[in-house]
């Protein structure tokens, strides 16, 4: 099985971060990438469907079975393609969901985007985060009708995730849906 990468928005917290965890996930996977969006070099804005079609090129050449992993900003990608019906993954490792428990707002399109979402998926949300709480997030994806979902206490600070409680989560997507 292979996976992508799909990290946060922020040069300067998921630079170093995806590269460290692509390097964990190999254990894991036959192949790893890791997207960099084009607006950490450029010093610009997230052009978010220049990268959205990025990654749509990039899942378009994996052939047989991949997961994703993506934190922050690379769910809604991953989640905006999943609803084009851009992308099937076997499973996802969602970190970091930038959502509030309210049903109104900036969060509203993400929200309908997650209603009755059947991909097999962990949510890994850390207690003190900025966004959403572990307690909120399972009871709002309940109300939403997910299918196939978990959510785990992250071991992070705020709104950073440690690449061994992801590489953790894989091994145990891994044994669970490698062969189904």
């Amino acid at each position: 099985m292979k996976a992508i990468i799909l990290p946060g928005n922020s040069k300067k917290s998921n630079e170093i971060w995806v590269d460290e965890l692509k390097d964990g996930l190999m254990s894991c996977f036959d192949e790893v990438t890791a997207m960099h969006y084009d607006h950490w070099n450029s010093g610009e804005d997230m052009d978010f469907e220049s990268e959205k079609r990025k990654a749509k090129e990039i899942l378009g050449g994996i052939n047989g079975d991949y997961a994703i992993i993506a934190k922050s900003v690379g769910i809604v990608i991953t989640m905006t393609l999943i609803k084009e019906e851009k992308t099937t993954p076997k499973y996802c490792i969602f970190s970091g969901l930038p959502m509030d428990e309210d049903t109104t707002g900036p969060f509203t399109e993400l929200k309908n985007m997650l209603k009755r979402y059947s991909i097999p998926t962990v949510f890994i949300q850390n207690p003190d985060e900025r966004f959403i709480k572990p307690e909120q997030l399972r009871e709002v994806l309940s109300n939403l009708g997910v299918k196939k979902f978990e959510v785990v206490n992250g071991k992070g600070q705020e709104h950073s995730y440690t690449v061994g409680e992801i590489v953790e989560v894989a091994q145990e997507m891994n044994k669970k849906y490698e062969n189904n």
